[in-house]
């Protein structure tokens, strides 16, 4: 998944509105995906996480 793909899956799958989903920062587009997969309030501990593991700066 590229993130092209996880903006129209938001649209698609997820209900949001293409005009908000293009407005999203990373996190945000991030964030809306855990929520919709049942994943709520964990966004920033992930983005913790992955920095961590693989070494990479997720700042939007």
């Amino acid at each position: 998944m590229d993130k092209n793909d996880l903006m129209k899956y938001l649209v698609e799958e997820a209900e949001c509105s293409e005009s908000e989903v293009a407005e999203m920062t990373n996190t945000e587009l991030l964030d809306h995906w855990l929520e919709y997969n049942g994943i709520c309030g964990y966004t920033e501990d992930i983005k913790e996480v992955i920095e961590a593991a693989f070494d990479v700066d997720l700042e939007d």
